[in-house]
């Protein structure tokens, strides 16, 4: 308990809203009085710094009692880097299946039944339009960049 209130993050944290929270509140004052004075925009950021304040506080909280710990308790459950890489490279790894053969379906709850399964052909023939899709939209680019105008913010 004490670590969270008096570590390093704790005290930059403590002392971000020491200086923001005030801050924030000064500032709704001072546009209070811009809108009473006849600014009549003044009076959103009347309204505006006070909420800000109060988003600080909030995260103030949500930061100070954030779960930094990444101690084998704490992070159990949760795959190892090696698991993901090993995950990521089943993922990408190419389908084996023979011409002809339908790939089977997902589980009926994240998919359609393995009845339902889609034919490689079709597959394939969506893979080929995708491809084709791609191409042109690189030879568009391509265009666009021998052009040589450079992309530019102002208004011409």
């Amino acid at each position: 308990m004490r670590v969270r209130w008096l570590s390093r993050r704790a005290l930059l944290l403590h002392a971000t809203l020491a200086v923001a929270f005030p801050g924030f509140l000064a500032l709704g004052w001072w546009q209070l009085h811009r809108a009473l004075g006849g600014n009549e925009l003044s009076w959103a950021y009347t309204v505006e710094w006070p909420l800000f304040s109060g988003y600080a506080v909030f995260m103030w909280w949500k930061l100070l009692h954030e779960r930094t710990d990444t101690s084998p308790s704490a992070t159990a459950g949760q795959p190892t880097p090696e698991a993901v890489a090993a995950a990521m490279r089943d993922a990408a790894r190419p389908c084996t299946a023979r011409p002809g053969a339908t790939t089977p379906g997902a589980p009926a709850l994240l998919g359609p039944a393995p009845s339902e399964a889609v034919p490689l052909e079709a597959a394939e023939h969506e893979d080929e339009d995708l491809d084709e899709a791609l191409e042109a939209y690189n030879s568009y680019l391509t265009r666009l960049n021998a052009q040589g105008s450079r992309k530019s913010w102002r208004w011409s």
